[in-house]
C-alpha cells in the first residue's frame, strides 16, 4: 500500500534516532528491574518507563513503515515531543 505522506530523509532519520533513544531507555529500565534490589515504587516506575518506551518504539516503527500524519499535530512538533520524552526517559532511568 502506498503511503499517503512521503517522509523526507530528515523525518526518517529523526524517527530512527528517537527509536534508538527509547530502546536505550527500555534496555536500562529492564536491566535495573532485573539487577537492582529496588522497592515496589521503583519497580512500578521502571515498568511504566519500559511500557511507554516500547509503545513509542512501535509508534516510530509504524510511522516509518506506513507513513502519514499522526493525529492533528505536525511532524515537527511530534518529533520534538519524541526527543523530549526520549531524553527524559533516558535521564530518569540513569538517575534512579
Amino acid at each position: 500500500m502506498q503511503p499517503l505522506w512521503t517522509f523526507s530523509t530528515t523525518d526518517n532519520s529523526i524517527d530512527i534516532v528517537v527509536a534508538f533513544i527509547f530502546a536505550a531507555a527500555l534496555f536500562h529500565s529492564v536491566k535495573y528491574l532485573i539487577i537492582n534490589n529496588i522497592n515496589i515504587q521503583g519497580k512500578i516506575f521502571y515498568s511504566i518507563i519500559a511500557v511507554i518506551s516500547l509503545l513509542q518504539i512501535v509508534q516510530v516503527g509504524s510511522q516509518l513503515l506506513y507513513g502519514g500524519p499522526v493525529g492533528v499535530v505536525t511532524f515537527r512538533i511530534w518529533d520534538l515531543i519524541n526527543y523530549i520524552t526520549a531524553a527524559f526517559m533516558l535521564m530518569a532511568t540513569q538517575r534512579i
